[in-house]
């Protein structure tokens, strides 16, 4: 029997080659990141490994770097990226709602009108509070007053008794107040041609060719034929403060009689507004007071240390600040007006242009009223300062002396030192009593010549 060749033992594989089978059944070994203080440790912790590179370096294949070849590959990788935190999706979701939350109030809030009412149903009466209207004709006036023009730019009902179109039944509307005692319409325009002249330093008044005169012209009328006792009040100091001066023009009655400072700004302005309310117009002329220059008027005073035609001067640069006045009125001149001869001259220049003279009567000793009736020169005195205590009481007091002046000796003349607030309302109040009392307010050129000189 043939004997079987016996099988020639394989040749025993080295530990190289058994690694590289287990490599190739297994597949390429996994080699898990480190660090470069890693490698180092690894090189010094698996010395096997060094003699498999240097097997694999005598087999032919490319030796590994040395240390410092290895530790500057290393520093060129890249270090690790840290990893970001994200918000998670809760998170994101609660903070959109809460964006969009306030983003919905706030275009509620610039874009919300709110709905306007509903209209009312048809046939329904709507009340609305309309101002009353204008009376259809002239009112009623005090027996003498001169009549109201209608103020421009209203009109009457076409039709008697029917009421304008949108207001009111004539039932629910209230009765409209009547005119403020001694009111009237405006006083004609200043200045009237014939009665001015240009003069060195402005217009200046003169008597007209067919003789008419300033006092009368640009006076307020009244009617002289009146039997009743008549009082005049006079406010000084109005046109420099213009606040001062509308009160003084719009709530005292038009025969109160304003008196306007030579060196008020823009006065003429002011006189016209005067005028137009109904108001009749002085002049202050400054006079020498007794402490003068301590107490000094101002510019172009009077004074008793200058001669006369430089007192005419200086009358006269006053006397062409403005137009349409009817008078004037001492001013101060304790001093001045104690002197007949400083006087004279004066007021024949003042008469000689129309004017008529309202002698304040600042001292006892005031020869003015005297010295104007001598030339012939239409005058008026003062009784009393009203407010020289510029207090409600003071006031009353000194106004009810007016009133029994005047039913004694049927004039009276008052004068208000300064258009203070409490001036104007007790002045304002105690003027519309009058006419219960029998007694007419009038300007103060209705007093002309009907006072005693004393």
């Amino acid at each position: 029997m043939a004997r079987k060749p016996r099988p020639e033992p394989e040749p025993e594989a080295d530990d190289d080659d058994l690694r590289i089978e287990d490599a190739e059944d297994d597949g390429p070994p996994q080699r898990a990141a480190r660090s470069p203080a890693d490698d180092d440790d690894f090189e010094i912790d698996d010395p096997p490994r060094r003699a498999r590179d240097d097997d694999d370096a005598d087999d032919g294949e490319e030796p590994p770097p040395d240390d410092d070849e290895a530790q500057a590959a290393d520093e060129d990788e890249p270090a690790p990226r840290r990893r970001r935190r994200w918000l998670g999706p809760l998170a994101i979701t609660s903070y959109l709602l809460v964006v969009l939350f306030a983003g919905l109030i706030g275009t509620l809030a610039l874009t919300y009108k709110p709905a306007p009412p509903p209209p009312p149903p048809r046939g329904t009466e709507i009340a609305i509070s309309l101002p009353p209207p204008l009376p259809a004709g002239p009112q009623p006036l005090a027996e003498g007053e001169a009549a109201a023009s209608v103020p421009p730019g209203s009109t009457a009902p076409s039709t008697p008794g029917a009421a304008p179109r949108g207001t009111a039944p004539a039932a629910a509307r209230p009765a409209a107040p009547p005119p403020p005692r001694g009111s009237q319409g405006p006083l004609a325009a200043v200045p009237d041609p014939a009665l001015v002249t240009e003069g060195p330093n402005g217009p200046l008044p003169i008597i007209a060719p067919d003789g008419r005169q300033a006092w009368q012209v640009y006076a307020r009328p009244f009617a002289q034929d009146r039997k009743r006792p008549r009082i005049a009040i006079v406010v000084q100091g109005v046109g420099f403060s213009d606040a001062a001066t509308t009160a003084a023009v719009q709530k005292l009655p038009g025969a109160i009689t304003l008196s306007f400072e030579p060196y008020a700004p823009d006065v003429q302005r002011a006189i016209n507004a005067a005028r137009a309310a109904g108001h009749e117009v002085f002049l202050q002329l400054p006079m020498e007071p007794l402490d003068y220059p301590a107490s000094d008027p101002g510019p172009h005073t009077l004074l008793t240390s200058l001669r006369p035609d430089q007192n005419i001067d200086r009358l006269t640069w006053l006397l062409s600040r403005f137009t349409g006045y009817a008078g004037v009125i001492t001013f101060m001149g304790d001093k001045f007006t104690a002197s007949a001869d400083s006087l004279t001259p004066v007021l024949q220049e003042a008469r000689d242009r129309g004017l008529m003279l309202l002698d304040a009567k600042s001292s006892r000793n005031s020869v003015a009223a005297q010295v104007a009736a001598d030339l012939n020169m239409p005058r008026a005195v003062n009784n009393r300062f009203i407010d020289t205590e510029a207090s409600r009481v003071s006031i009353d007091a000194r106004l009810l002396e007016l009133e029994r002046i005047a039913q004694q000796t049927g004039t009276a003349v008052g004068i208000g030192t300064r258009p203070y607030p409490v001036t104007i309302e007790r002045v304002a109040a105690w003027a519309a009593t009058l006419d219960a009392k029998g007694i007419d307010l009038v300007p103060v050129s209705a007093i002309a010549n009907r006072q005693a000189v004393r």
